[in-house]
């Protein structure tokens, strides 16, 4: 499944079958996961940020 989509290539070696990572293959899987990082680092940014006002306010109380 893994050559069929691209993610390994593949030689044989007499009975053995050799594989390898593509890398190209994986360019699109870490696309895709950088989407997902990109959001949660923003989200817990602006948490950050609540965080912090809210320590402000009541240090200010």
């Amino acid at each position: 499944m893994l050559r069929e989509v691209g993610l390994v290539r593949d030689r044989r070696e007499g009975k053995q079958r050799i594989y390898h990572l593509d890398p190209g293959g994986l360019r699109s899987v870490h696309e895709w996961v950088g989407g997902f990082e990109r959001f949660w680092n923003e989200s817990f940014d602006r948490l950050d940020d609540y965080v912090r006002e809210i320590a402000r306010a009541e240090e200010e109380e």
